[in-house]
Formats: structure tokens, sequence, C-alpha cells
């Protein structure tokens, strides 16, 4: 997905307070945050949100490949990594998109997959708020029906769908005692693209997603038109 230069500046653009106090950033997540060796794109957005606020504390713990249960583990190297904490650290999180792939394409029911997600996502963020990280930047799922991910299985892309709106659903509305939690809206941000491309410096777009409403957050791009938002896409 070639949206990572343009995600991290909007996030920046609508978590202007959060980002802006932070003093270190720490991401979970799969190969839409990993970055190194085998990264999806030359820039990623983790790179960018640092960059763009001047602040190069912290690590980036996710892996590619990551459902929900393996955002766990990456927690838990965090817990390990004796890392201190203020109260303007910052945890960035965007992991569910493996589990709507893989759940979908097992036939679960979008509301076992929003329920195993939601959970290990909570679970991680107590675990988190216990070592004393206060503030969460949370991204949505976007609409994985799509994309190519789960080819022509036409009921698998429907139940993503549902999933995606489901959890998205969620997430927007998340409270964990002790966390001061920013939900952005991926969905919501991908379908901005798509009314409106030169804006975000794109020359092509795919089907406007069904059911998603466009962000009020919009800025400017800082870099040359790419062609496509999407790109082949492989398991995250």
């Amino acid at each position: 997905m070639r949206i990572f230069r343009t995600l991290a500046p909007i996030v920046l653009a609508c978590l202007p307070s959060l980002a802006h106090a932070a003093d270190a950033y720490y991401f979970f997540g799969d190969s839409l945050t990993a970055e190194g060796t085998f990264q999806s794109a030359p820039i990623m957005w983790p790179s960018v949100l640092q960059a763009d606020t001047s602040v190069f504390q912290g690590a980036d713990f996710a892996v590619s490949g990551s459902t929900t249960a393996a955002y766990l583990a990456q927690v838990n190297s965090f817990l390990t990594s004796g890392d201190k904490v203020t109260s303007n650290t910052v945890a960035a999180i965007w992991i569910e998109t493996n589990n709507i792939t893989i759940g979908s394409a097992q036939n679960q029911p979008a509301q076992l997959i929003v329920q195993n997600a939601l959970s290990n996502i909570v679970t991680g963020i107590q675990e988190l708020v216990s070592t004393g990280v206060k503030n969460f930047i949370v991204l949505g799922v976007y609409d994985l029906s799509l994309t190519n991910a789960l080819g022509t299985n036409v009921p698998a892309r429907t139940e993503a769908a549902v999933a995606a709106q489901l959890l998205n659903g969620q997430l927007a509305t998340l409270k964990v005692q002790g966390a001061n939690i920013q939900y952005f809206d991926i969905a919501a941000f991908i379908n901005q693209m798509q009314m409106h491309p030169q804006q975000y410096g794109f020359l092509q777009i795919m089907p406007l997603a069904v059911g998603a409403t466009a962000t009020r957050c919009v800025s400017r791009p800082r870099f040359m038109p790419i062609r496509f938002i999407f790109r082949p896409r492989r398991r995250h």
C-alpha cells in the first residue's frame, strides 16, 4: 500500500496535541508499521511521523504478518526492554488487518473476528498502561474487501467488510482505564483520498468504499505524485 508517506502527516494533523507533546513513540503492528530489511515500502509512516515531530526516541516493535495475538508478544518485548516511559510517551497501534483476512478466509463470523481482535488489543493496552504508558494512537482497519487479499471468495470478502466496519466502530469508542486513546479512522482517510486523490499526491484510485465517511482532516501533499493508492497485496 503506497499511503505511508501520506498517512503520518494526516495522523499528525488529526491528533496535534498528542503527537506534538510526545517525547518517544513506540509502534506495534504488522507489515503496515514494521520497519527493517523487509519493510513494505521504502518510507514507512512511523519514520515520517518521527521526522515531522522531531521525536526519534522509542522503538518499532511491529512484526510483519502479525495478528493481535502476536501483538501481545510485541507488547511483552517492550515490557522486557527496560525502556523508561514518561507521561508524554506515545504508543501507536495498527494491528487488526491479518485477523480479518485470516478469519474471513476461514469462514469465521465477523462478530467472532472482532471479539477476539478487540480483546487482545485491550489486553495489550492494559499491559502498557501498567508500565506507565498513558497516551495511545489506535488506527482502525481499511475495508479489505476492496483489496485482492481474499481473491474471488465473495462470502469471505463480504464478511471482511462487515468485520472491518464492526471493529472500527468498537475502536472509535474504545476506553481503557488509565489510557488516553486517540482513534484514527483509516477507512475514512482512504475514502477521502479516493474522493480527492490529487490532494494527496495520487493519480489513480480504486472504487470508493461503500459506507465509509470522509475524515475532516485534510492535508496537502509534500511529495511527488504516486500512480496508485494500492499495490498488489500480500499478507501483512
